[in-house]
């Protein structure tokens, strides 16, 4: 997986373990903690809607930006960075039953022998559907916003965290793996990123829409119709074969075959909505990534 063979070694409670905070999935997020930035976020980061509070049973959802999860003592030999989808939270989606003790980032990953050796970092971004506010972001913007977070971003001594210096992997759900798509292909022409897009190796994609999904259209009608939320630019990209994910998928798959690529995907219907309606929010047909095969 790494550039450089590892070294199996046991944690034996040597490991140091840093945590700040994010916000994540398409279906409800799992939890969230007393998580703390590597900067101090303001007030609209930590802010959240009270129907958002609600659904997340109260927890707050946490600061948006870089956090690092988890460092191991002796350096390490790559960067994970686990990216949320829409409406999670970098800690709700990692976390099962809402559990601030089995956020498995930083709960299990650390205790694998591989993995154990890399650093562990979420980013959070405002995926928040719910809230009343007229925001026109759109994944051009969250991809952007990651790219500087990768270059510049500080752990809380202030020091740069040096992402590009060693293999770059992604574990994105959702639209979180569009983010991330589309920060590769902006980061490619510019040679303030250039080190941070050379660093990166594999993307490991979980449920991800690259050709967007019918739900999509659903959830802005709802949004549309309810006096206290808003649509939001973003999901309207998500609808199926739009516009922003055709030209994505048309640029992204020409570079693709640089990257180790796994994606995974529903199999099973889910239940969504209080009448429990069973459907699959992104099938085979959708996630796979098309890729420029050359002869």
């Amino acid at each position: 997986m790494f550039s450089k063979p590892f070294k199996f070694r046991n944690l034996g409670g040597r490991s140091r373990r840093r945590e700040s905070g994010v916000v994540d999935p398409l279906l409800l997020p799992d939890q969230e903690d007393d998580v703390r930035s590597s900067t101090t976020p303001s007030s609209s980061q930590m802010s959240a809607s009270p129907t958002y509070m609600a659904l997340t049973g109260g927890q707050d959802p946490g600061a948006l930006g870089l956090n690092v999860v988890y460092t191991p003592d002796d350096g390490h030999k790559a960067d994970i960075v686990f990216i949320h989808g829409l409406g999670g939270s970098s800690r709700m989606t990692w976390s099962k039953h809402k559990s601030p003790g089995l956020f498995w980032p930083l709960t299990f990953l650390p205790l694998e022998p591989d993995i154990c050796l890399a650093r562990i970092l979420s980013f959070g971004y405002d995926a928040d559907f719910t809230n009343g506010s007229n925001a026109t972001n759109v994944i051009l913007d969250f991809a952007k916003t990651l790219l500087y977070n990768l270059k510049y971003y500080t752990d809380v001594q202030g020091e740069n965290l040096n992402m590009g210096q060693v293999p770059l992997l992604f574990v994105v759900h959702s639209m979180g793996g569009l983010i991330v798509k589309e920060a590769y292909m902006q980061g490619q022409n510019d040679p303030e990123y250039e080190n941070i897009v050379k660093a990166i190796s594999a993307i490991i994609f979980l449920s991800t829409p690259h050709r967007g999904t019918n739900l999509a259209n659903v959830l802005n009608r709802i949004l549309q119709s309810t006096p206290v939320t808003n649509s939001k630019p973003f999901i309207s990209e998500l609808t199926r074969n739009s516009s922003t994910l055709q030209k994505l998928n048309e640029q992204f798959r020409h570079i693709a075959p640089k990257l180790k690529i796994v994606s995974f995907y529903e199999t099973q219907p889910t239940s969504i909505g209080p009448k429990s309606a069973r459907a699959r929010v992104v099938s085979d047909l959708v996630a796979h990534v098309q890729l420029q095969v050359h002869c």
